[in-house]
């Protein structure tokens, strides 16, 4: 086939060598001015508009939610059966065609389960799909992931090489979520599936009645709409009201219900090892504030500088903020470093490993959960579970969890100016933070270790 491929951002350089051999790419489309009439790749990228003057027979958006890519291609006059996603091409020219890594199958009788995950990135719900995996492999479970096909790309880590550190077999199958027979009857040889995210909606439809499934909901209320918009005739789809389905929070329960409001989902919350072997309350006079993620507006970065930012000079003398985790958009992180101007008690650590991050906690007062979207937040988690104090907005999963001035403290969702009086609060009853931070150990002791995650599930799991 002659494939025109619309879009040149994140999902071009990760799939675009995943274009089957025998496809030749006679054309690059993309909207932004900027790159018009340059080369990529060896082609020269064209307007959009210029589509109508080849000759091809697919157009595939790259693009996570193409809409208005399918739209404007529509306007163009372009039939909407030659206009593909990306995973639906995958599904249409890869159905059967799996990498079995290591020869992985069943191994016992009962205690087969694969996990299903939507991407291969190292991104906070697959990691916590990983802790849970390690949970049941260590209470005797069989673990096998199923994963899509994705290309290394520099700035994204990806899922493979933890896998093998823990010893997980897995399987790339490269029609995901296009399963074809010989997938589904892969699937089959394993007593449980778990699948995660709302992403992978036809694999559930698909397999919901062939093997015992869970269907686990860790999405943000964004991820629903621009799946439907890929799937709509399946989100109709009334058998899947019948699918054992849980989330990790009330807020993803919430997001679940609003597109499936006669379901009946489950809470089934996720847990983080317990690797703080004691808890290191600083000692010296400096208080410290951490914001622990990517860097991106979604995470929030802006709202936690402004707030600090706006704390008067003298109050803020003895306090140091760190800033952890890698940037995303160029724009977003020169925003954020703008904000910072040269204030020196700002310090931006890049992405760090867990190793160097176990040090860092033992300088950390307060754990900061700044996000504009989270379902649940596993660093406030792992905050709680270092013994730190969680100040989180009001809109994360993890907010009914915190008492004010007990274990943490609340603020409105981009209120800046309600964080950083709520930063101030800290800063002044600075004597109270062991005391709270040994209540949010104990909310981790009582909600969130492995032992709780694993009676959960394995009471789940014995119900079906």
């Amino acid at each position: 086939m002659k494939v025109v491929l619309f879009g040149t951002g994140i999902l071009y350089r990760q799939y675009k060598d995943l274009v089957r051999k025998d496809d030749s790419i006679i054309g690059i489309i993309d909207n932004d001015i900027n790159k018009i009439g340059t080369m990529l790749d060896g082609i020269k990228i064209e307007s959009p508009s210029e589509i109508v003057n080849f000759e091809f027979d697919i157009v595939i958006c790259m693009n996570a939610d193409p809409v208005e890519m399918i739209d404007q291609l529509l306007s163009l006059g372009i039939a909407r059966k030659k206009i593909k996603f990306i995973r639906e091409y995958f599904g249409d020219v890869y159905a059967g065609v799996m990498d079995i890594h290591n020869n992985c199958k069943v191994k016992n009788k009962s205690k087969n389960i694969l996990f299903f995950l939507p991407s291969v990135n190292t991104v906070g719900g697959n990691l916590v799909v990983l802790t849970a995996a390690d949970c049941l492999s260590s209470a005797g479970y069989n673990v096998v992931f199923a994963l899509p096909p994705q290309k290394q790309i520099q700035e994204k880590k990806l899922i493979y090489d933890e896998l093998e550190r823990r010893n997980f077999d897995y399987v790339i199958m490269y029609s995901m979520p296009y399963l074809s027979d010989e997938e589904i009857k892969y699937a089959q040889q394993f007593d449980y599936l778990i699948v995660n995210s709302i992403n992978l909606i036809r694999c559930v439809y698909l397999l919901q009645k062939r093997v015992k499934m869970i269907w686990w909901m860790h999405d943000p209320i964004s991820n629903y709409q621009r799946t439907k918009n890929e799937f709509e005739e399946v989100f109709s789809e009334k058998e899947l009201l019948n699918v054992p389905t849980y989330a990790v929070s009330h807020i993803a329960q919430k997001n679940f219900q609003e597109y499936f409001p006669e379901s009946d989902i489950g809470l089934l919350k996720f847990c983080v090892p317990d690797i703080a072997k004691e808890l290191n309350y600083p000692k010296d006079d400096e208080l410290v504030f951490a914001v622990i993620g990517y860097i991106d507006e979604i995470k929030g970065q802006d709202i936690f500088l402004k707030a600090f930012r706006s704390i008067p000079m003298e109050k803020r003398r003895n306090v140091k903020c760190y800033i952890v985790g890698r940037k995303v958009k160029d724009a977003y992180y020169n925003y954020v470093r703008k904000l910072t101007g040269d204030d020196e008690k700002i310090v931006f650590t890049g992405e760090i490993s867990h190793e160097k991050m176990k040090e860092i906690y033992k300088e950390i007062d307060v754990v900061v959960c700044t996000s504009r979207q989270e379902t649940m937040s596993a660093v406030l988690i792992e905050g709680a579970m270092n013994g730190k104090v969680m100040i989180s907005s009001d809109i994360t999963g993890m907010a009914p969890y915190i008492t004010e001035k007990e274990n943490g403290l609340i603020f409105e969702s981009e209120d800046y100016e309600d964080l950083a009086t709520k930063m101030e609060w800290m800063i002044d009853n600075r004597d109270k933070i062991n005391t709270m931070g040994e209540c949010a150990r104990q909310l981790y002791e009582r909600e969130f270790t492995p032992d709780v995650f694993t009676s959960n599930i394995k009471g789940i799991l014995g119900r079906l």
